[in-house]
Protein backbone atom coordinates (compact mmCIF):
# COMPACT_ATOMS: atom_id res chain seq x y z
CA UNK A 1 0.00 0.00 0.00
CA UNK A 2 1.18 3.50 -0.80
CA UNK A 3 -0.58 6.10 1.29
CA UNK A 4 -0.38 9.87 1.48
CA UNK A 5 2.22 10.14 4.24
CA UNK A 6 4.73 7.78 2.50
CA UNK A 7 5.80 6.10 5.79
CA UNK A 8 9.54 6.59 5.12
CA UNK A 9 12.47 6.81 7.52
CA UNK A 10 13.32 10.43 6.72
CA UNK A 11 16.81 10.26 8.26
CA UNK A 12 17.85 7.14 6.34
CA UNK A 13 19.23 7.20 2.82
CA UNK A 14 17.04 6.38 -0.17
CA UNK A 15 18.66 2.98 -0.81
CA UNK A 16 18.33 2.10 2.89
CA UNK A 17 14.60 2.83 2.83
CA UNK A 18 14.13 0.62 -0.20
CA UNK A 19 16.41 -2.19 0.98
CA UNK A 20 14.70 -2.28 4.37
CA UNK A 21 11.75 -4.09 2.81
CA UNK A 22 13.91 -7.07 1.79
CA UNK A 23 15.39 -9.95 3.78
CA UNK A 24 19.06 -9.90 4.83
CA UNK A 25 19.61 -13.49 3.67
CA UNK A 26 21.36 -12.48 0.43
CA UNK A 27 22.86 -9.00 0.79
CA UNK A 28 24.27 -8.90 -2.75
CA UNK A 29 20.88 -9.76 -4.26
CA UNK A 30 19.22 -7.25 -1.93
CA UNK A 31 21.47 -4.42 -3.15
CA UNK A 32 21.04 -5.44 -6.81
CA UNK A 33 17.27 -5.57 -6.49
CA UNK A 34 17.15 -2.16 -4.79
CA UNK A 35 19.41 -0.69 -7.49
CA UNK A 36 17.22 -2.18 -10.21
CA UNK A 37 14.11 -0.69 -8.60
CA UNK A 38 15.74 2.75 -8.31
CA UNK A 39 16.72 2.54 -11.99
CA UNK A 40 13.18 1.53 -12.97
CA UNK A 41 11.68 4.55 -11.15
CA UNK A 42 14.49 6.88 -12.28
CA UNK A 43 15.64 7.70 -8.75
CA UNK A 44 19.06 5.98 -8.86
CA UNK A 45 20.77 9.39 -8.71
CA UNK A 46 19.15 9.91 -5.29
CA UNK A 47 20.40 6.65 -3.77
CA UNK A 48 22.76 8.22 -1.21
CA UNK A 49 20.58 11.17 -0.25
CA UNK A 50 18.68 11.21 3.00
CA UNK A 51 14.93 11.18 2.48
CA UNK A 52 14.57 14.45 4.42
CA UNK A 53 16.62 16.14 1.64
CA UNK A 54 14.18 15.09 -1.10
CA UNK A 55 11.21 16.88 -2.62
CA UNK A 56 7.70 15.50 -2.12
CA UNK A 57 7.70 13.94 -5.58
CA UNK A 58 11.06 12.26 -4.99
CA UNK A 59 9.87 10.96 -1.61
CA UNK A 60 6.80 9.55 -3.30
CA UNK A 61 8.94 7.64 -5.80
CA UNK A 62 10.99 6.21 -2.91
CA UNK A 63 7.78 5.16 -1.17
CA UNK A 64 6.58 3.54 -4.40
CA UNK A 65 9.89 1.68 -4.74
CA UNK A 66 9.47 0.40 -1.16
CA UNK A 67 5.93 -0.70 -1.91
CA UNK A 68 6.75 -2.68 -5.05
CA UNK A 69 10.23 -4.07 -4.34
CA UNK A 70 8.67 -7.14 -2.71
CA UNK A 71 6.81 -7.79 -6.00
CA UNK A 72 3.25 -7.62 -4.73
CA UNK A 73 0.44 -8.81 -6.96
CA UNK A 74 -1.71 -5.82 -5.99
CA UNK A 75 -0.74 -2.26 -5.14
CA UNK A 76 -3.26 -0.07 -3.34
CA UNK A 77 -2.83 3.68 -3.83
CA UNK A 78 -4.76 6.10 -1.63
CA UNK A 79 -4.87 9.57 -3.23
CA UNK A 80 -1.30 9.20 -4.55
CA UNK A 81 -1.29 12.52 -6.42
CA UNK A 82 -2.64 14.76 -3.65
CA UNK A 83 0.75 16.26 -2.75
CA UNK A 84 2.10 16.65 -6.28
CA UNK A 85 2.09 19.59 -8.65
CA UNK A 86 0.72 19.17 -12.19
CA UNK A 87 4.05 18.20 -13.79
CA UNK A 88 4.88 15.61 -11.13
CA UNK A 89 1.33 14.21 -11.36
CA UNK A 90 1.78 13.63 -15.08
CA UNK A 91 5.15 11.92 -14.55
CA UNK A 92 3.84 9.78 -11.70
CA UNK A 93 0.78 8.74 -13.73
CA UNK A 94 3.13 7.62 -16.52
CA UNK A 95 5.24 5.66 -14.00
CA UNK A 96 2.15 3.89 -12.66
CA UNK A 97 1.00 2.97 -16.15
CA UNK A 98 4.49 1.63 -16.96
CA UNK A 99 4.60 -0.24 -13.64
CA UNK A 100 1.31 -1.93 -14.44
CA UNK A 101 2.32 -2.82 -18.00
CA UNK A 102 5.92 -3.91 -17.42
CA UNK A 103 5.70 -5.52 -13.97
CA UNK A 104 2.14 -6.81 -14.23
CA UNK A 105 1.12 -5.41 -10.85
CA UNK A 106 -2.60 -4.79 -10.46
CA UNK A 107 -3.08 -1.23 -9.23
CA UNK A 108 -6.13 -0.19 -7.22
CA UNK A 109 -6.31 3.58 -7.10
CA UNK A 110 -8.54 5.59 -4.79
CA UNK A 111 -8.94 9.16 -5.99
CA UNK A 112 -11.33 12.09 -5.99
CA UNK A 113 -9.77 13.43 -9.20
CA UNK A 114 -11.65 12.14 -12.25
CA UNK A 115 -8.57 12.60 -14.46
CA UNK A 116 -6.80 9.88 -12.46
CA UNK A 117 -9.51 7.33 -13.09
CA UNK A 118 -10.20 8.32 -16.67
CA UNK A 119 -6.54 8.24 -17.73
CA UNK A 120 -5.17 5.35 -15.70
CA UNK A 121 -7.85 2.75 -15.22
CA UNK A 122 -9.05 -0.23 -17.20
CA UNK A 123 -12.05 -0.53 -14.91
CA UNK A 124 -13.64 2.22 -12.86
CA UNK A 125 -15.89 2.04 -9.82
CA UNK A 126 -17.92 5.08 -8.78
CA UNK A 127 -18.91 5.25 -5.12
CA UNK A 128 -21.09 7.81 -3.38
CA UNK A 129 -21.27 7.77 0.41
CA UNK A 130 -19.91 4.20 0.35
CA UNK A 131 -22.59 2.99 -2.08
CA UNK A 132 -21.69 1.57 -5.49
CA UNK A 133 -23.22 3.85 -8.11
CA UNK A 134 -21.79 2.16 -11.20
CA UNK A 135 -18.78 0.37 -12.61
CA UNK A 136 -17.30 -0.36 -16.00
CA UNK A 137 -14.77 0.85 -18.52
CA UNK A 138 -13.89 4.53 -18.02
CA UNK A 139 -14.89 5.65 -21.53
CA UNK A 140 -18.25 3.88 -21.28
CA UNK A 141 -19.01 5.36 -17.87
CA UNK A 142 -18.01 8.82 -19.05
CA UNK A 143 -20.02 8.74 -22.28
CA UNK A 144 -23.10 7.04 -20.84
CA UNK A 145 -23.24 7.56 -17.08
CA UNK A 146 -26.12 5.77 -15.39
CA UNK A 147 -26.41 8.54 -12.79
CA UNK A 148 -26.26 12.31 -12.96
CA UNK A 149 -23.89 12.17 -9.98
CA UNK A 150 -21.37 10.32 -12.15
CA UNK A 151 -21.66 12.83 -14.99
CA UNK A 152 -21.09 15.73 -12.60
CA UNK A 153 -18.18 13.95 -10.95
CA UNK A 154 -16.36 12.97 -14.14
CA UNK A 155 -17.02 15.89 -16.43
CA UNK A 156 -18.76 18.79 -14.75
CA UNK A 157 -21.98 17.92 -16.55
CA UNK A 158 -24.89 20.32 -16.81
CA UNK A 159 -28.32 19.07 -15.88
CA UNK A 160 -31.31 20.43 -17.77
CA UNK A 161 -34.96 19.90 -17.00
CA UNK A 162 -37.05 18.33 -19.76
CA UNK A 163 -38.50 21.79 -20.55
CA UNK A 164 -35.05 23.38 -20.79
CA UNK A 165 -33.84 20.54 -22.99
CA UNK A 166 -36.86 20.92 -25.28
CA UNK A 167 -36.21 24.68 -25.65
CA UNK A 168 -32.69 23.79 -26.78
CA UNK A 169 -34.01 21.31 -29.35
CA UNK A 170 -33.21 18.18 -27.34
CA UNK A 171 -35.84 15.48 -27.21
CA UNK A 172 -36.14 13.41 -24.06
CA UNK A 173 -38.58 11.20 -22.24
CA UNK A 174 -36.76 11.75 -18.94
CA UNK A 175 -37.36 14.49 -16.36
CA UNK A 176 -33.74 15.61 -16.64
CA UNK A 177 -31.04 15.56 -19.30
CA UNK A 178 -27.32 15.60 -18.61
CA UNK A 179 -24.87 17.11 -21.07
CA UNK A 180 -21.14 17.79 -20.97
CA UNK A 181 -19.86 21.22 -22.00
CA UNK A 182 -17.84 19.71 -24.86
CA UNK A 183 -21.04 18.34 -26.40
CA UNK A 184 -22.44 21.84 -26.90
CA UNK A 185 -21.95 23.57 -30.24
CA UNK A 186 -22.87 27.21 -30.58
CA UNK A 187 -24.26 28.24 -33.94
CA UNK A 188 -25.31 31.63 -35.15
CA UNK A 189 -28.79 31.89 -36.61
Amino acid sequence: MLNQDFNLNIYARVYENIESMLSNEDLKSKKEKAQSMMNFLRIDHLANKKVIELSGGEQQRVALARAIITEPEVLLLDEPFSQLDALLKTQFRADLKRLNEELGITVILVSHDPVDGLTLSNQMIILKDGVLMESGKPDQIYLSPAHIYTGKLLGNAFVLSADEAQKMGLKTKKDEVMIYPEWVQLKSS
